[in-house]
């Protein structure tokens, strides 16, 4: 089976629910899609600081080149929130060709006609479905669902 291989940009409450969810649900993820997720690098500010939460500390980096520019590496989440320095990191990745999932507000409500245009550039993926409607899949139903219908207006 083939691995997805996962950074993590930030630990925090929403960092640890994604490492949580992934790492609980990789053989039911894996069986559904083909591909077994794998978290290879986690960013975070202190490698030193205790954690209530249990993850191997070979995962750490407070180095966010350790995610960026690992090749292995197909998919980055950001999970840091604010707008520095999550935008040099999101547009990093994805100028690197790796899909990026953020649920970011702040950056794609103030720099989102940059990250857009550089996904639509190269053609790549970013993931944003948590940053609207209050994580109501609506992004994917209009995408997919209603894209042989005429939108006119959203009330």
């Amino acid at each position: 089976m083939k691995q997805i291989k996962i950074g993590l940009l930030g630990f925090g409450t929403v960092g640890q629910a994604v490492y949580k969810l992934l790492t609980e649900n990789a053989k039911n993820i894996a069986e559904r899609t083909g591909f077994l997720p794998v978290i290879e690098k986690v960013l975070v500010r202190d490698l030193k600081k205790k954690r209530s939460f249990p993850i191997d500390s070979k995962l750490l980096t407070t180095d966010p080149e350790d995610i960026l520019e690992n090749k292995e590496i197909s998919i980055v989440c950001e999970l840091m929130g604010g707008i520095k320095p999550a935008e040099e990191y999101i547009l990093s990745a994805l100028e690197k060709g790796k899909a990026v999932v953020t649920a970011n507000k702040a950056l794609l409500s103030e720099k989102g006609e940059k990250v857009f245009s550089l996904v639509n550039e190269r053609r790549l993926y970013l993931g944003f479905e948590a940053s609207v409607g209050g994580g109501i899949p609506i992004i994917k139903t209009m995408k997919e669902a209603l894209v042989g219908n005429k939108i006119k207006r959203i009330v």
